[in-house]
């Protein structure tokens, strides 16, 4: 009996705890965040320079359990569907205007073991530079070369971001690892000896501002790496989008107010952030290797030497031509004469932290959607269940249609490609099965008298005491999590 209340006065605290925080905070998350690791966080101004903080989350180490693959593998047609990358390609010159994006690069995100994966497929090779064809020759191509070739699925772990602590006094740091190879500018015009970043010719191809990586790093990065409670201490930072030197002045950009961004040509060379001034030094603090991710988009990585393993990664600084910005290479050299539309150049992002917040890491779970695939269904509490299912390219008789039934009942129809039905919140186990009807409702059958249906299983709901707990307070700031299942 004493233990007992001892017991309830510790769950009674921790309620009083989460109650507290919710008062001043702005969602169920943060409240999670703030009660879960504010014991371990701390502001960015009690680190020193150099130090490295996990902060957010990126795919990043190829995952190499056969077993584990299979299992991503034979799942990966039933997640929410593979998205294109939108990588672009043209037809090898530079002043047709016919750089465009395409799908043959796609990716998709699966939740599996209580493990984040990012699966990764490409029909053909990313050119070198975003004016070439893309292609499916394995001659000289950087991805072949780091060993991954078209047609196969790869699969990547979420891991934590590891940062390198560049200023306390600003709270700014940076990626130590190059994360993945966005191009600078997707698209290239060339036209009277200029290069330019848009058909109008209204800005040129090196215009930091109006490029494509800074959109990339402040929309597909930003939210895929942070989640919303870790967004809101990311402070927004002025930045100076100069050329690297005022002898190119005509190639400056306005400056911007970003969350996400890359380091400037004098950033590199800056002593107070660990950096030497000289730009012909072989400096180590800025060389970098990348993760096993971006090299499978096309990251070139030096083979051999002294600076074996190690790549290039951008810099956002305008360089001495209108195709050209600034990099830092192999060895750490930093220069200013590299192609905007070299596709095998990494990104190490940087940003600022509020000085006011602590530094925290959420679980991983809450930086992307989380799918449940019939390998894993064990759903917590109270959470908002959709489950959806898709024909396959086979298709189902245009006179027929899919059809979700709960035991013997059907509680939703489609048509012949999909259908999908909410159930809701779910409070205990769910058998469904994805049955194939006529306009009727009659269930069809094969040759064998077999019913032409797919058993979607049993969605386990995790009912714990705790996670009942944990859902209440959910409920309350209208935080319940959504989740799609598909069989």
């Amino acid at each position: 009996m004493k233990l007992s209340k001892k017991l309830l006065s510790l769950l009674l605290c921790a309620v009083m705890v989460l109650g507290s925080v919710a008062v001043g905070g702005g969602g169920f998350a943060e409240v999670l965040d703030a009660f879960s690791v504010k014991a371990s966080a701390a502001k960015v101004t009690s680190y020193s320079q150099g130090v490295i903080i996990e902060f957010g989350w990126y795919p990043q180490s190829k995952e190499t359990n056969t077993l584990i693959t299979d299992a991503l593998t034979s799942s990966a047609g039933n997640t929410l569907g593979w998205n294109s990358y939108g990588y672009y390609s043209g037809t090898g010159e530079w002043d047709d205007g016919q750089m465009t994006p395409s799908d043959y690069m796609r990716y998709t995100d699966v939740m599996y073991g209580g493990t984040k994966y990012r699966g990764v497929i490409f029909d053909s090779y990313r050119p070198y530079y975003t004016g070439y064809q893309s292609t499916t020759s394995t001659s000289s191509q950087h991805q072949e070369r780091n060993g991954y070739t078209c047609g196969n699925i790869y699969w990547f772990k979420y891991e934590p971001i590891k940062w390198r602590v560049l200023d306390p006094a600003t709270g700014m740091v940076m990626a130590e690892t190059i994360l993945d190879s966005p191009v600078f500018n997707n698209y290239i015009l060339s036209a009277n000896s200029e290069y330019y970043g848009n058909s109008a010719k209204t800005y040129y191809a090196n215009n930091y501002t109006e490029s494509s990586i800074r959109k990339w790093l402040n929309d597909d990065f930003y939210k895929t790496a942070f989640s919303p409670a870790q967004q809101n201490i990311i402070q927004n930072t002025t930045l100076d989008n100069s050329a690297y030197s005022t002898s190119y002045s005509e190639y400056n950009s306005v400056s911007t107010n970003d969350k996400i961004y890359l380091l400037s040509y004098n950033d590199a060379l800056n002593t107070s952030y660990g950096f030497s001034s000289s730009t012909s030094v072989s400096d180590t603090s800025r060389r970098a290797k990348g993760s096993d991710y971006a090299k499978c988009q096309g990251l070139s990585v030096c083979s051999g030497g002294s600076y074996d393993g190690n790549s290039y990664w951008h810099l956002r600084s305008p360089g001495l031509r209108s195709d050209r910005s600034c990099s830092v290479d192999y060895g750490g050299f930093v220069g200013y004469y590299y192609y905007t539309y070299e596709t095998s150049y990494g990104v190490r992002p940087a940003l600022n932290f509020n000085l006011s917040s602590d530094i925290f890491q959420s679980d991983v779970t809450e930086t992307g959607t989380i799918v449940k695939t019939a390998s894993a269904q064990t759903i917590d509490y109270r959470s908002i269940v959709t489950i959806t299912a898709t024909a396959t390219a086979a298709g189902v008789p245009d006179d027929c249609k899919l059809a979700i039934y709960l035991g013997s009942q059907k509680v939703a129809e489609g048509d012949n490609k999909s259908v999908s039905y909410e159930y809701g919140e779910i409070k205990s186990d769910i058998n469904y099965t994805v049955k194939v009807i006529d306009a009727n409702g009659k269930v069809q059958k094969d040759s064998n008298g077999n019913e032409l249906s797919k058993d979607g299983g049993k969605i386990t709901c995790n009912a714990g005491f705790f996670k009942k707990l944990i859902a209440f307070f959910k409920g309350l700031f209208k935080s319940l999590p959504k989740v799609e299942v598909k069989p």
